[in-house]
């Protein structure tokens, strides 16, 4: 009786060791067959518990008889293992034979009929299903588990395979084994499941984190992963830096730490905004506090990520006053860059700055980014600058300009560009001065470009161009006037300027009050 309540004991561990498994196993056929083996053991336990259930049972492992409430549960679990399609095993120490199931063969891409049979000694399995490599560990592995005295062990380890097409991959093995009631092991039992393709997305998933952390840590920006509980999961070394601490100093702690106490409230509803989707990105700007006790004003951007499999922000964050400096010496070399041409053709003087302005105002009224705008001010205010390298006398010109003259003017675009290319601008300023006189069925120049093909801020930036050279007086003629300008752009919407842009641009310069309208009615003769 004392040995059959400590078989009932020990089939009960195992119902136990399993169903922790079962709790942590990755997929919902693999929990189902592993709560099918539970449930073996415990049918074994109660058969050991049971009045009259046998008075040896030593027996019942020695002979080759086996208990029909073994064979039955024993006939469940293969079941189970099948139906879950799961590789399933079954190791007999004497006479040294594995049993598999059909299962166990498609996991290693095969059939028992081509393997000739569901049985074999483990030598042969070793040959046939285990890489060289690896063939010594799976032997050490059949060997301890064998020599072992702990009556409850199960294990799991991992090793090189070879399947039947001839691939090589990886494979789980995950056992536990069967002692009688001496503790010699009689029976292991276990399931493979091949985990190739796993560790291969495993493998390129940390590829792919190696790449993300070279690629921030080497960014001027500070780059911050927020988790919902607003504590910071990941900073790069540009964002510690501003802080003055070193990374590993401010990972895990709450982002509201560093947050100045005014704006802390305004950053975590937003923050909760963002993760939920209640709101789209947009820059922010707030203050940071340093570890002297200094306030740094920065500007962010943040967007929704997965991190650890949970919804995450990653932020960008920079040095607002470091970005104000940037940008008001990008502005000052633009000036400086307009004067030049000013200098040389008195006829432009001002002409650069009126044609910003009103750019700047279609693309407000069209709706464009602030970077859009940003970029097209700059742009605008620089569009000629290619005619510093048109002579004088073709600019001050009095009479119409001959093929020759004409074409000569025409490259002012392309100047343009290669003055402005090797300017490193966080917007296409060079490009926009290229196209500027573009036009959308193909007839502009210097490219030809139609349509799409055109981008927005050089469509803007066209219209703005002609509307401006028309209502002020040139070398070769005298000022056409507001209406002619607006009679212009309307008689090519759609073929030539782009219709929204010239709506935009119609309205602004017809509004009773507006600046334009003003401006354009005032503008001297000899002023362009």
């Amino acid at each position: 009786m004392l040995i059959r309540r400590g078989l009932a004991q020990h089939y009960l561990d195992h119902a136990l060791k399993w169903l922790k498994r079962a709790e942590g196993s990755a997929t919902q056929e693999l929990r189902e067959a592993e709560r099918r083996i539970i449930d073996h053991y415990l049918k074994l336990a109660t058969t050991c518990t049971e009045p009259g259930a046998g008075q040896n049972p030593r027996a019942s492992f020695e002979s080759d008889t086996v208990p029909d409430t073994q064979a039955l549960a024993d006939a469940q679990l293969l079941n189970a293992l099948k139906l879950a399609r799961a590789g399933a095993w079954q190791y007999q120490v004497e006479p040294d034979r594995f049993t598999f199931n059909d299962q166990f063969y498609s996991v290693y891409r095969t059939t028992a009929h081509a393997v000739g049979g569901y049985t074999m000694p483990s030598a042969e399995y070793i040959n046939r299903f285990v890489h060289p490599g690896d063939a010594e560990l799976v032997r050490r592995v059949i060997e301890r588990t064998s020599a072992s005295d702990n009556p409850v062990l199960s294990d799991e380890f991992e090793h090189r395979a070879i399947f039947g097409d001839g691939s090589t991959g990886r494979v789980l093995v995950r056992w536990f084994f069967i002692k009688d009631a001496s503790g010699r092991t009689i029976m292991t039992c276990g399931i493979n499941r091949d985990i190739t393709e796993f560790r291969h997305v495993e493998q390129r998933a940390g590829e792919s984190e190696l790449q993300f952390k070279r690629l921030v840590e080497q960014q001027v920006a500070g780059i911050v992963i927020i988790r919902q509980d607003g504590s910071l999961a990941y900073v790069n070394p540009r964002f510690a830096a501003m802080l003055g601490y070193a990374a590993s100093e401010v990972i895990g702690k709450p982002m509201a730490t560093f947050v100045v106490e005014r704006d802390r409230d305004r950053m975590a509803a937003r923050t909760d905004a963002l993760v939920t989707g209640e709101v789209q990105s947009t820059p922010n700007r707030f203050a940071v506090r340093t570890r002297s006790g200094g306030t740094l004003d920065v500007l962010g951007q943040a967007a929704t990520v997965m991190w650890d499999g949970q919804p995450a922000l990653i932020g960008v964050i920079i040095d607002h006053s470091e970005q104000r400096r940037i940008e008001r010496a990008m502005q000052h070399t633009i000036e400086a860059l307009a004067g030049m041409v000013e200098l040389r053709d008195p006829y432009t003087a001002g002409h650069q700055r009126r044609v910003a302005k009103l750019a700047c105002a279609i693309a407000e009224r069209l709706g464009m980014t602030q970077a859009q705008i940003d970029g097209l001010r700059l742009a605008s205010a620089v569009h000629d600058i290619g005619k510093v390298q048109v002579p004088s006398e073709i600019l001050s010109k009095p009479g119409p300009l001959s093929t020759i003259e004409y074409q000569i003017v025409q490259q002012h675009s392309e100047a343009g560009f290669n003055i402005l290319k090797g300017i490193e601008f966080p917007w296409p300023v060079a490009e926009t001065v290229l196209q500027h006189h573009e036009r959308l069925d193909g007839s502009g120049y210097p490219q030809g470009l139609r349509g799409d093909a055109i981008l927005p801020e050089a469509k803007v930036l066209a219209v703005a161009d002609v509307v401006d050279s028309m209502m002020a007086r040139r070398p070769y003629r005298e000022a056409l006037g507001l209406q002619a300008a607006l009679d212009e752009i309307e008689a090519h919407k759609g073929k030539l300027y782009d219709p929204a842009a010239v709506e935009a641009c119609t309205s602004l310069l017809s509004e009773r009050g507006s600046p334009f309208k003003a401006a354009s009615e005032s503008l001297p003769n000899g002023a362009n």
